[in-house]
């Protein structure tokens, strides 16, 4: 069973929700869920941004070391999810979505499968093996890192990949072109952003 995690950014309005799937509603995520008609299954924050505490909720400190996004995935890790989704993590706040793909990497550790939703883009952490996904022919794709990675093959991509070395300070790998419904890549050494253009 997945875990969506809905954050309190610009609420995501191309994601589907599967039958079964376990909410959590990061404070002012909770009236965007009620608005949108999805039920919501557990609620937690210091409920700054909604001004009101749902029943049921978790309530934590507004002054503490960890984003409500963290802590519902600090829950969710704890409940056995294996599959998380983090919606709506984009919007004004440039700083909380730099925090919220740092969720990525700690999902990452954790040794979760997960993904980041926002209204523009589907975002995964990527570590060492070969990786394919089902995409759709032109759409664009980039790939990000934090370190040195290398990607040593790729399959379906326009600028094809060939013991391809990417760093921190180089726009190397932005702006890739899917030619084929399906691609294929192979990380090497190192962790990436994989990011695909909705």
């Amino acid at each position: 069973m997945r875990c969506v995690i809905v954050l309190n950014g610009d609420y995501t309005e191309n994601f589907e929700f599967r039958r079964g799937d376990h909410i959590i509603a990061c404070d002012g995520a909770y009236q965007k869920l009620l608005d949108h008609g999805v039920s919501v299954g557990e609620t937690l924050g210091d409920f700054d941004s909604l001004g009101f505490i749902p029943d049921g909720a978790s309530v934590f400190p507004v002054e503490k070391d960890m984003t409500d996004g963290e802590l519902a995935l600090t829950k969710a890790a704890e409940k056995g999810f294996k599959e998380i989704a983090f919606i709506s993590a984009g919007g004004k706040r440039d700083d909380h979505f730099l925090g919220n793909l740092s969720l990525l990497i700690k999902a990452f550790e954790l040794g979760l499968n997960a993904s980041l939703y926002t209204n523009y883009s589907v975002i995964r952490y990527l570590g060492e093996g070969d990786h394919g996904f089902i995409v759709s022919a032109g759409k664009t794709v980039s790939f990000i890192t934090t370190g040195v990675a290398e990607i040593s093959r790729s399959e379906g991509l326009k600028y094809p990949f060939d013991k391809t070395v990417l760093k921190p300070s180089s726009t190397l790998g932005i702006s890739n072109v899917c030619i084929k419904d399906e691609i294929s890549f192979t990380v090497k050494s190192g962790n990436v952003f994989f990011i695909i253009n909705i």
